[in-house]
């Protein structure tokens, strides 16, 4: 459950913590026009939406409260495509990167 902080809530506020301690992950049949709407809400985007590796379409995203979100939706991919796509997350795991982070993308 998420709820509106106020004052003697026993919660603490991400924006106050310097950032959320869950992420709340939510499986959409349109991903895209869900991500659409959370980022015209002002939600900013941590790693952008993306076909991955496992076969989902899949992205992060923290709202303006300080909540951060993952959004995925299960695509068909080949498995030539799905290999090429782990080969290409595996690479840069190898370089301490992550698919899908970027600083241009990055929460500030």
């Amino acid at each position: 459950m998420l709820s509106d902080i106020f004052p003697g809530a026993i919660h603490k506020d991400p924006r106050e913590l310097g950032a959320a301690s869950v992420t709340l992950h939510v499986y959409s049949k349109n991903v895209d026009a869900l991500w659409k709407k959370a980022v015209e809400a002002g939600a900013k985007v941590n790693m952008q939406l993306d076909d991955m590796f496992w076969g989902e379409r899949y992205g992060q995203l923290t709202d303006p409260f300080g909540h951060a979100w993952s959004l995925s939706m299960r695509i068909q991919m080949s498995p030539k495509e799905m290999e090429r796509k782990r080969q290409e997350a595996m690479k840069m795991f190898e370089q301490r990167q992550h698919p899908g982070h970027d600083e241009s993308s990055r929460a500030a």
